[in-house]
């Protein structure tokens, strides 16, 4: 199970990665940075916005795009547990699902879904070694890990909603 939280943790990782720089090629705040007076000044500064700018969102241990993939992979995890926790309680209370739907649930459950993304990937900062050994991956097996990533997620959205219409 580490192992696969793993995959999928860095395969959202490289989802966010790649939609950062999507986001970059469209923005047009770094189009000033292409204008040569610009260049210019940076460049006597030996200062490059950019740079730092995609340094803040990628970095593996601290970066923005860590904690889209921290949100997505508890998402994946959260709304299956709680889709089966909410069918559990409907079908033992034999009552609507507006009445199970209580926070104590959607506490206990995120609870839960943090204890099983903080043992098998936070703990010891595990998803560096992980990631060190997936950054190996050729285009064909990490594309392969997106779409499986993508999948589970829609999923499990699918999941939730068909959990609330039981």
């Amino acid at each position: 199970m580490e192992v696969f939280l793993n995959k999928l943790y860095y395969s959202f990782f490289l989802f966010a990665v790649k939609l950062h720089f999507l986001f970059n090629k469209v923005c047009p705040f770094f189009l000033l940075f292409r204008i040569p007076y610009f260049k210019k000044k940076f460049k006597r500064k030996k200062y490059n916005p950019i740079e730092e700018f995609n340094r803040m969102w990628n970095n593996k241990e601290t970066g923005f795009n860590l904690r889209i993939a921290d949100f997505y992979l508890m998402a994946v995890i959260f709304l299956p547990l709680l889709s089966v926790t909410l069918l559990l309680f409907k079908i033992a209370l034999e009552s609507d699902i507006a009445a199970t739907l209580d926070y104590k649930i959607f506490i206990a459950v995120g609870a839960l879904s943090f204890f099983i993304c903080y043992h098998y990937i936070y703990k010891g900062d595990k998803y560096l070694l992980y990631f060190k050994k997936y950054e190996k991956w050729d285009s064909k097996k990490s594309t392969k890990w997106m779409i499986i990533s993508f999948l589970l997620v829609a999923l499990s959205i699918i999941i939730f909603f068909q959990s609330m219409l039981f």
